[in-house]
């Protein structure tokens, strides 16, 4: 399991990196970072303002609850957290 999590962020990593490479090419060679224009203010679709407070509320529903103690913290179950947090958002 340790493996599948490192391949993860080394996925992850890479991911990151491609999109800073797009970024400074096109600092580089002039092309605008938005190719397209993008109004000053646009409405906000109703999921995610949605998706923004469940988000908001998970992550201080959590402060809340009562943490384990850390020699019984499962490394697994910690990453399966986060994942879900992700996948919320």
């Amino acid at each position: 399991m340790d493996q599948l999590a490192l391949m993860l962020q080394v996925v992850i990593l890479l991911a990151g990196l491609a999109v800073w490479g797009l970024i400074i090419e096109r600092l580089f060679t002039g092309v605008p970072l938005i190719s397209r224009p993008v109004p000053a203010t646009r409405p906000r679709p109703l999921i995610a303002i949605l998706v923004t407070l469940g988000w908001i509320g998970f992550s201080c529903g959590s402060l809340l609850l009562p943490s384990p103690e850390p020699q019984k913290l499962n490394v697994l179950s910690l990453l399966a957290f986060q994942l879900l947090i992700q996948i919320t958002t």
